[in-house]
């Protein structure tokens, strides 16, 4: 049974601590494929930013040329020998393909973060910042990041140390509203947390004008690698709508 949760009017800074085994469980949720396969940063500045894939495809022609030649020999003046005599010439040619194909590799740091903020939650503990750092992609009304409608809502997350972020995953909500509401978003890096109903003074990474589908994900890359303390997802337009966030996987590495 899905229940639509009417917005409620309000801004309330909502803060809660991630932890190292969620409390937080829905039976709704699902895990979700995505194009990439996050890896963890077992240490700093990891050089590789691409991962390149070679497929070689031999191909083997094979040419056979049948060369037939006739000899006459007069052994006594009466008996005449013909004598065939056939020649077979075998040529190979090998045709080589190389296929090249480069993607982008993420070294999800999730595990650098300690904890996950909004500029507000929308009234609900199934809307609070959590569930869009828990690893699971909500299908259903419930169980995602969703706030109030502020002015310049966002959402943040705060790393233990200072990280450089190259690039982030953001899944939007699957059945309403990310298809018009979730546009004109800056995301900024740097070490000054979110202010209320204002936009971050931090280095911003990338801007996105949308809007999105429901339920796709967004890889939203930075302008140029960006450090910082604090990654903010914000709407910058004064519209006043929420902030939705369904699930964010952020790639980078420690330190600058």
């Amino acid at each position: 049974m899905h229940f639509k949760i009417e917005d409620v009017p309000g801004n309330t800074t909502t803060t809660t601590s991630k932890s190292t085994t969620s409390i937080l469980s829905s039976t709704s949720a699902s895990s979700i494929q995505y194009g990439f396969t996050p890896t963890m940063v077992t240490s700093p500045k990891t050089a590789t930013t691409t991962t390149t894939t070679t497929v070689t495809k031999t191909t083997t022609t094979v040419t056979t040329t049948t060369t037939t030649t006739t000899a006459t020999v007069t052994t006594t003046a009466t008996t005449t020998t013909t004598v065939t005599i056939t020649i077979t010439t075998t040529t190979a040619t090998v045709t080589t393909t190389t296929t090249t194909t480069t993607g982008q590799q993420c070294h999800e740091i999730k595990d650098r973060i300690t904890e996950a903020t909004g500029s507000s939650s929308n009234g609900d503990v199934s809307y609070v910042p959590d569930f869009a750092i828990d690893g699971l992609i909500s299908e259903t009304w419930l169980d995602f990041f969703h706030s109030l409608h502020d002015l310049h809502a966002w959402f943040q997350v705060e790393f233990s140390n200072v990280m450089t972020i190259n690039n982030l995953f953001v899944v939007m909500r699957y059945n309403c509203c990310s298809d018009f509401r979730f546009k004109d978003v800056a995301v900024y890096v740097g070490n000054e947390p979110a202010r209320p109903e204002k936009v971050s003074r931090n280095q911003k990474c990338t801007f996105y004008e949308g809007p999105p589908s429901n339920g796709e994900t967004l890889d939203l890359v930075c302008d140029a690698p960006t450090s910082g303390r604090y990654l903010i997802i914000q709407i910058t337009n004064f519209e006043r709508e929420p902030m939705m966030v369904n699930e964010l996987y952020v790639c980078g590495y420690e330190g600058r």
